[in-house]
């Protein structure tokens, strides 16, 4: 009887150990879920204190913006020349903020240090790397394939750099979006939540800073109105999918790079088995860039700081030898 006891005992044990175990494993399941869906409610700011820490995080960024140079085209860059001269490799690189160095000296953009480091290199060839990071906020992969037909082609480019983001889905149609909120909260017609309000007061957040917790709110709104994938589809496989075939005619080289992809592994994936079926190099500097990184590394509002960009041409100026030489 005392056996039977102990062996009632261990099975409810067992019985115990296991649910633990089942019920801990499908939190873990539901979270991985949680962070590989596309822009589901960890990644959002979806509380108004993941909206404080986001406007916050803009205002201390804008306080340290470092001056910047801008060409006749409105490019973070100096002038460019037409005629490309012998023995130049030309580069042109396509991307959002994170290409154009929001906040960052213009020398200190990852493709200015690019261009400085392959000629420090010693090769035979000399190297112009032409900053075509788009200026207009919220521009997508649809926007920077634009950018490449209707003036990247113009300068002979012997390669392309593509640099995607999580998200680089969104475009005009989000644009509009952002813009019709932005115009509603400015009419009265949208208040944020109180707090926001208060720390705005308080601040005295400059009309940039505002209208980025505004494109923020737009993001999560605009993201659970639609079907991302149908969006991805149109603004990213049909774009990317011209810029290869462009590439490929012309026999310029295309190089695509990403990083902060923690969160977005569905999206990652779409574009690695893109990328993939037509051969494209694709590398993804998450690892060396993590999201909570220090401050040398990233900028209180998650853009890279120099040192950060500085990290993105090391690894570029390794990829270029590697595909050149």
């Amino acid at each position: 009887m005392i056996i039977e006891k102990k062996n009632l005992i261990y099975l409810i044990y067992i019985i115990f150990i296991l649910s633990i175990t089942i019920f801990l494993s499908v939190k873990v399941l539901t979270r991985e879920v949680k962070l590989t869906s596309q822009f589901r409610e960890i990644v959002k700011p979806n509380s108004e204190y993941q909206l404080l820490h986001i406007l916050r995080g803009f205002e201390e960024t804008k306080k340290i913006c470092a001056p910047e140079t801008r060409n006749s085209l409105h490019f973070k860059d100096y002038e460019w020349k037409m005629e490309k001269s012998l023995n130049t490799f030309r580069i042109i690189t396509l991307g959002d903020s994170m290409t154009m160095g929001l906040c960052v000296a213009t020398n200190s953009t990852w493709p200015k240090q690019l261009e400085r480091k392959l000629n420090e290199l010693g090769l035979h060839l000399r190297f112009e790397v032409f900053n075509m990071g788009n200026p207009v906020p919220h521009t997508g992969t649809f926007d920077e394939v634009e950018v490449f037909k209707n003036l990247g082609l113009r300068y002979n480019p012997d390669m392309v750099i593509l640099q995607y983001f999580p998200g680089d889905w969104r475009s005009v149609s989000f644009r509009e979006y952002a813009k019709e909120l932005w115009e509603k909260y400015k009419n009265g017609e949208y208040k944020l939540p109180p707090a926001l309000d208060e720390e705005i007061k308080k601040i005295n957040a400059s009309e940039e800073v505002i209208s980025g917790i505004i494109s923020q709110i737009a993001f999560e709104q605009y993201d659970r109105m639609i079907d991302w994938e149908n969006e991805w589809e149109e603004n990213v496989k049909k774009p990317l999918v011209e810029l290869i075939q462009i590439t490929q005619e012309k026999n310029i080289k295309l190089i695509v790079i990403t990083w902060d992809t923690e969160y977005y592994k569905e999206e990652i994936d779409k574009l690695t088995s893109l990328l993939q079926s037509y051969k494209i190099p694709f590398y993804d500097f998450s690892e060396y860039l993590p999201l909570i990184s220090p401050s040398v590394i990233r900028l209180p509002d998650g853009h890279l700081t120099a040192s950060g960009y500085e990290v993105v041409a090391d690894k570029i100026v390794n990829i270029i030898y590697y595909e050149l030489f």
